[in-house]
């Protein structure tokens, strides 16, 4: 008889195997189940498969949106920086133009003449009723 040893012996025929060596590999056989796979298990398999790429890409799409949002947030808070510091500018603009000495100036460059002495009318107690 052929004397071999290790993981080669299970490649031999079974007439030339070592009794120990066939031990092992029966006991390996009974390990492995090579059945074929039911109609019901593949299917529920590839439904299964289906499942995990929709919910894949859904999830991939969820988070692209998501991204495209702060995006356009982020763009939109800086348009609001910018319009804040206008409308800023423009309220200074509006109390210089307001302010008694711009309506002063405004007035003297129109030619009014100004008032020395204001005479205010008097009320007779028939105009108010």
């Amino acid at each position: 008889m052929l004397k071999t040893t290790g993981i080669s012996t299970l490649f031999l025929p079974s007439s030339r195997r070592h009794p120990i060596a066939a031990k092992e590999l029966a006991r390996t056989k009974k390990r492995t189940f090579n059945a074929p796979v039911s109609a019901f298990r593949f299917w529920v398999g590839a439904v299964l498969l289906a499942l995990n790429a929709v919910v894949l890409l859904s999830y991939l799409l969820g988070i692209n949106s998501y991204a495209a949002k702060g995006y356009e947030i982020k763009q939109l808070q800086n348009k609001i920086a910018v319009l804040n510091e206008n409308n800023q500018k423009l309220n200074l603009k509006v109390s210089e133009a307001a302010s008694m000495v711009a309506i002063q100036s405004d007035f003297q460059a129109s030619d009014f003449v100004p008032v020395r002495q204001a005479e205010y009318l008097q009320l007779s107690q028939y105009s108010l009723k």
